[in-house]
C-alpha cells in the first residue's frame, strides 16, 4: 500500500540496511525483517521530478542513472550522494538511498532505478485515477470542480492550496502531498 516499502529484500543476511548501520532510529520493519526508518515518499518523488526536468517527462530513469554515473553498475551511498549533489540535486539522501536499495545490498544500479521508475509510474497512475474518478462522479464538468476548489479553470494550485482544496471538496486521500507530486510532474 501507499507509504510502505513495496519490494522484498534479497540477500539481506550479510549486510544490514544502511540506516541501521549508521545508527539512526528505526521505526518500521522492512519486508525482509530488518528495522528500517519510516521513510517519506517525498525524496523519491523529488528525484523523479528532478530527472524529468533534466531529461524530459518521458525519460528512462535508468538511462539518466547511466548518464550521471557513467556506467550501469551499482554505486554506493557516498558516490550516489556526491554525484547527485554535484549536479544540483538535494534531498534526504539517506532516505532516498534506502528507498532505491530494494535488494538491501548497499548499492543502487541502473536496474534498481528502472524498477523504481515502474513503481513511481504505477503509483502516479493509481493516485491520479482515484482523483479523476472522484471528480467525475462528483462534478458534472471540470469547471464545477475548479470552482469548488476555489479556482477558475486554468488557474494554478500550490501544494498547500491543493491539499486544502481536496479537503474542501471531500476527497479522502492518505497522502495528499504524494498525490500532488504525481500531478505536478
Amino acid at each position: 500500500g501507499m507509504g510502505q516499502p513495496v519490494a522484498m529484500c534479497q540477500g539481506c543476511e550479510p549486510a544490514p540496511p544502511l540506516l541501521a548501520r549508521v545508527g539512526q532510529a528505526a521505526a518500521v520493519p522492512a519486508p525482509c525483517g530488518h528495522d528500517r526508518k519510516t521513510y517519506s515518499r517525498a525524496p523519491d518523488l523529488q528525484l523523479a521530478a528532478w530527472m524529468r526536468r533534466r531529461s524530459g517527462l518521458e525519460c528512462d530513469f535508468g538511462e539518466v542513472f547511466a548518464d550521471i554515473f557513467a556506467h550501469r553498475e551499482g554505486v554506493g551511498f557516498d558516490v550516489f550522494e556526491e554525484e547527485l549533489r554535484l549536479r544540483g540535486f538535494s534531498s534526504d539522501f539517506l532516505a532516498l538511498f534506502e528507498r532505491l536499495d530494494r535488494r538491501c545490498v548497499r548499492e543502487i544500479s541502473m536496474s534498481d532505478v528502472r524498477a523504481w521508475q515502474l513503481d513511481v509510474e504505477d503509483r502516479e497512475m493509481e493516485g491520479v485515477k482515484k482523483l479523476r474518478g472522484f471528480l467525475k462522479s462528483t462534478y458534472s464538468n471540470p469547471s464545477a470542480a475548479y470552482r469548488d476548489m476555489g479556482k477558475g479553470e486554468g488557474d494554478v494550485l500550490s501544494q498547500d492550496e491543493f491539499i486544502m482544496a481536496l479537503k474542501k471538496i471531500g476527497f479522502q486521500c492518505h497522502n495528499p502531498e504524494e498525490l500532488f507530486g504525481y500531478i505536478d510532474r
